[in-house]
C-alpha cells in the first residue's frame, strides 16, 4: 500500500462505469481508499470495500454511526435484500438502507455536540 486516499462526496456525479474504472486504478496502484459517497454509488463500490458505516448528522449538533457488516466472500454489504433493490432503483437513488430515525431507536451511538 502506498498511502490512504480520502474522497468526500466521491463519485457523486460519475456513472457506475467511471466509478468502477477509477476504483480499479486506485486498487492497482495499492492505495487504501476511505470514501464518503452518496448511497447511489454504494453498489458499484461494494467489490472494492472492506467495511462500511452509515453516518447521520442532524441539525449540525447530533451525530450517529451505524456499522454495516461486509461479506468479504460475496464482496457485498450485508443489507436486507430489499435494501439492495431500493438503492439500485432509478426512482429514488437516495434511499438509505436504514433510516437515521430507525438507527437511533436501535441503539446506534449518538452524540450531541455543543
Amino acid at each position: 500500500m502506498y498511502a490512504p486516499v480520502v474522497l468526500d462526496e466521491a463519485f457523486d456525479k460519475a456513472d457506475n462505469e467511471f466509478t468502477a474504472l477509477a476504483m480499479n486504478i486506485f486498487k492497482n496502484f495499492g492505495f487504501q481508499m476511505i470514501v464518503a459517497t452518496p448511497l447511489k454509488s454504494v453498489m458499484t463500490l461494494e467489490p472494492f470495500i472492506g467495511g462500511a458505516c452509515f453516518i447521520d448528522i442532524s441539525d449540525r449538533r447530533v451525530s450517529g454511526v451505524l456499522m454495516i457488516e461486509y461479506d468479504s466472500e460475496q464482496q457485498r454489504l450485508k443489507l436486507p435484500a430489499h435494501a439492495h433493490q431500493e438503492v439500485s432503483s432509478p426512482l429514488d437513488p437516495q434511499i438509505a438502507p436504514q433510516s437515521p430515525e430507525n438507527a437511533s431507536r436501535q441503539g446506534v451511538p449518538r452524540r450531541e455536540w455543543p
